[in-house]
């Protein structure tokens, strides 16, 4: 048969296009016959005969000639007319043999037919098969009764089916209906009716108990009806029918299925199925119900008694989990049988009723049971290379249940083996074997337990263990050797090694200055790397390992850092540490920006502070931007008694124009009150003329005076004097009182050298607070935003601190300079200028001028208090300012 529907496929696609063919068509093109070794049919003939003897053909008889086996045969033969009308006939064949079928001719219309012939065996096995056989032509012969019309209606909760008959005879007959609906049929019977010839009606009734025990909702149809026993088939539809509208008593309406975690342990406790009843009469009613699997095995029973009323009602029938795992047999399962009783009556009943969602057995609660679990462990001794091994064999029964007749096999991949057996093992109950191999080599280590699974348990997966030992042998490091590197070189350490196990091998070193990646180890050095080094290195099996050690050489590089502060010299814009500078009388120190860190990267304007001990001795701004500092060029120096002050200090390099230094030299000779600067490049204090008549020499009076662009004033709170306006430093304490003039801020000294006026730069300073009163002292910080280098209008840095009870705003209020070139200085920064004095002395050291767009009356008023101050100074009066 499948040959012939893939020749038949192959025929449809080589079929043209253009041409149409019915279905019809297609399937007369081909032959479905068959035969098989038990029989044969090898002829076949018809013909038609007068049975009762009245001069009329009324019988077709079919006549067929077998080859068969032995067999009892059903022989079908469908003849076709207007409907298709069967003969079954139970035949037993043997060999080479004649046998007849027969057809009333009242059944038949047409003049020729066609019939089909169809034989199985006692099983009704098909063995034979001949189709679209066509009989004789018969123009006369006895007609009977044909089926001209059907209709159907619902009256008084049955179905009543009509058919209308045309007979040409008269007769009694029965007549059978049958109403087929999902591969099920119902039948409806008229017995003995009487047929008249011409039309007849014959109405068959299927009452309400009929229709609601099929249990169907839809449309039947009429497959056939039997008269006298002969079946014609027909083919009718009837309306659509809902069984509910016919049941006058209680009946199944539908049914759903579910499973219960009680315990929320992931496994089904309970399966149950909720059947739907509709009740007709108020009782107590009884529900049997048989469960089975699809392939027909027996899953449980459920049974439910209860009290229902008129209505909508539903009944729970629960099946164990337990119970339904004990069976092991997956869903989804069905319904196979179930009934409804009231008292001793049955009043619905269902076969293959419903189908449940599918269902895995192994969900369902497990029944206490053993669970036997191996384990197998080993001394470490053969991590660290020892071939006596010692071996522990464990069994557990890890259940609720106790384990009956268990076996236990013991065996390596060499020649060890050792068989164990207990009749029982409790419930939590643990059995260890112990055992010892000397001198063993790599191995492979089994232990099953119940191994034939004589006992069931809840977890049959963990009755066998399994280990691989291999006595550990440790890895081997390739010696790295020695290296020699640079400063500022990236060192690379690649080290290798080998493990004869395979084991995974992990690399260390003993220095955190590398940092490391798997076996690769880097060190960017510095400037500040220079030395020799031993380091270990160390690769491990994390039981065994191996250890090198190795030197490196780190190569100081002075043309890159000469003062190894970590900044290449060609970045770097001070070269050099304190100690580099050039002195034999000052303990030098080094503050820039009010930072002691000078091992870094500078760039603009930067205070420097040169300090001796803590004290400084010279300090100026100086822009890096433009140019660097070697410290080990500058030359410091101060007095080597204590006869009279000096300073020296020599860069090496020259300062822009718009950039001065100060200085702080030492006032041994309280009765000096000059200096003699030589602002030129000197290397040695020698180089300083005794009468300060050299080059380049000037004689300063340290009154705090700007004298040829230069001041000086002398600290009390420090003993020392405090020179500003030098380009260059060489410094010594004179015997010099400069001669009175009428602009003591452009007097010249009269030394030797002359002076000369400074560039011109509008000094623009902003200070800070004053610091916490110390020593009886307050500091301040000034810094010119300028950066001119001169110091003509610098405030006060430091003072006395004020006493208490003083009415001034400032305890040491004087006279104020406003410096030219700075008009726009205000009052207030004024009020903080460093030349100060608690009293007007004999000389008049500054004037107070009014703006341009002064009140001129004010204006009369400081003209003529200035000409009393100077005849009040001239008397050498003292003189006290009060705000």
């Amino acid at each position: 048969m499948r040959h012939i529907l893939v020749l038949a496929m192959l025929f449809v696609l080589l079929l043209p296009l253009a041409y149409s063919i019915t279905l019809k068509d297609l399937i007369d093109f081909f032959s479905f016959d068959f035969s098989s070794d038990e029989i044969d049919i090898i002829s076949h003939s018809d013909l038609m005969i007068d049975k009762d003897g009245n001069g009329i053909n009324d019988t077709l008889i079919i006549e067929l000639e077998a080859d068969a086996e032995q067999n009892d045969y059903l022989v079908v033969v469908d003849l076709h007319d207007s409907q298709v009308i069967t003969n079954e006939t139970n035949k037993t064949l043997s060999g080479m043999q004649k046998f007849n079928i027969t057809f009333p001719t009242e059944f038949l219309t047409e003049s020729r037919f066609n019939y089909t012939i169809k034989i199985f065996d006692s099983n009704y096995s098909l063995k034979f098969t001949e189709e679209s056989i066509e009989t004789n032509n018969y123009s006369i012969y006895e007609k009977g009764i044909s089926i001209i019309n059907v209709s159907d209606r619902s009256v008084n909760s049955a179905i009543e089916l009509n058919l209308t008959l045309n007979s040409t005879r008269n007769g009694s007959y029965e007549v059978i209906a049958y109403l087929e609906y999902n591969d099920s049929k119902i039948s409806s019977r008229n017995e003995n009716h009487s047929i008249l010839p011409g039309l007849n009606n014959i109405t068959l009734r299927f009452g309400n108990e009929t229709i609601k025990n099929a249990h169907y909702i839809g449309n039947y149809s009429l497959s056939s009806v039997k008269y006298n026993g002969k079946l014609m088939k027909f083919s009718h539809t009837t309306q659509e029918y809902d069984y509910k509208d016919f049941a006058q008593t209680s009946f199944f309406s539908g049914f759903s299925d579910g499973d219960f975690d009680t315990d929320n342990n992931g496994l089904v406790d309970y399966f149950a199925i909720n059947a739907s009843l509709e009740i007709k009469e108020n009782g107590l009613y009884g529900i049997e119900m048989e469960l089975h699997d699809l392939l027909d095995n027996f899953i449980g029973k459920a049974n439910k008694n209860g009290t229902f009323a008129i209505g909508t009602n539903n009944a729970i029938l629960e099946f164990n989990g337990t119970s339904v795992y004990s069976r092991k047999l997956d869903g989804p399962f069905i319904i196979k049988s179930i009934r409804l009783g009231k008292g001793n009556a049955t009043v619905d009943s269902l076969i293959d009723a419903y189908t449940t969602k599918a269902y895995n057995y192994a969900d369902f609660e497990k029944p206490d049971m053993p669970d036997i679990r191996v384990k197998i462990s080993f001394s470490d001794g053969y991590r660290y290379g020892l071939n006596n091994l010692s071996a522990n064999i464990t069994i557990t029964n890890e259940g609720k249940a106790n384990a009956f007749n268990i076996f236990i096999d013991i065996f390596n991949n060499d020649s060890f083996s050792r068989n164990e057996s207990l009749m029982m093992l409790r419930e939590g109950e643990s059995r260890t074997y112990e055992m010892n191999l000397e001198n063993a080599s790599d191995l492979e280590f089994d232990a099953i337990a119940d191994f034939d699974n004589f006992a069931e348990e809840s977890n049959e997966s963990n009755n066998i263990a399994n280990i691989t030992v291999k006595i550990n042998r440790k890895p081997v490091l390739m010696q790295p050797g020695n290296k020699t590197f640079n400063e500022t070189d990236k060192i690379l350490i690649n080290l290798s090694a080998s493990d004869m196990n395979g084991d995974l091998i992990s690399y260390s070193i003993n220095d955190s200055r590398f940092s490391q990646d798997e076996n690769v180890f880097s060190w960017k050095t510095s400037t500040k790397d220079a030395g020799n080094y031993t380091f270990k290195v160390n690769v491990s099996d994390s039981y065994l390992y191996d250890d090198a050690v190795f030197q490196i050489t780190v190569l100081d590089m002075k043309e890159i850092d000469f003062d190894d502060d970590g900044i290449n010299d060609s970045l770097d814009r001070l070269i050099g540490m304190p100690e580099h500078i050039n002195t034999s009388t000052i303990n030098t120190s080094l503050l820039i920006g009010n930072s002691t860190n000078i091992s870094r990267l500078f760039e603009g304007v930067q205070k420097m502070e040169f300090k001796d001990g803590g004290a400084s001795i010279v300090e100026f701004n100086f822009n890096f931007s433009n140019s660097s500092i070697n410290l080990s060029r500058i030359i410091m120096d101060k007095q080597s008694g204590n006869g009279s002050g000096a300073v020296l200090f020599s860069m090496n390099i020259s300062l822009p124009d718009n950039f001065r230094k100060t200085i702080y030299m030492d006032r041994l000779n309280v009765s000096q009150n000059g200096v003699c600067i030589k602002d030129a490049g000197i290397i040695s204090l020698s180089e300083i003329t005794n009468g300060c008549n050299g080059g380049n020499e000037f004689k300063i009076e340290c009154d705090g005076t700007l004298q040829d662009g230069y001041n000086c004033t002398y600290l009390n709170s420090t003993q020392k004097y405090i020179l500003s306006g030098l380009r260059h430093s060489g410094i010594k304490q004179l015997d010099f009182e400069r001669e009175e003039t009428s602009n003591p801020s452009e007097s010249s000294s009269s030394g030797g050298g002359g002076g000369s006026s400074l560039a011109q730069c509008t000094e623009q300073w902003s200070c800070g607070e004053w610091s916490e009163c110390d020593n009886n002292m307050q500091a301040r910080q000034c810094i010119d935003s300028n950066s001119c280098g001169t110091y003509k209008s610098r405030p006060i840095e430091s003072k006395e601190c004020q006493s208490e009870g003083i009415i001034a705003s400032d305890a040491q209020s004087s006279v104020m300079f406003k410096p030219s070139g700075n008009s726009e200085e205000t009052a207030e920064n004024n009020e903080n200028d460093d030349i100060s004095q608690k009293s007007i002395g004999p000389k008049i050291t500054g004037f107070a001028v009014a703006g341009s767009n002064a009140d001129p009356k004010k204006g009369i008023m400081v003209v003529a208090a200035i000409i009393i101050l100077g005849l009040l100074a001239y008397f050498n009066m003292p003189i006290r300012i009060f705000k």
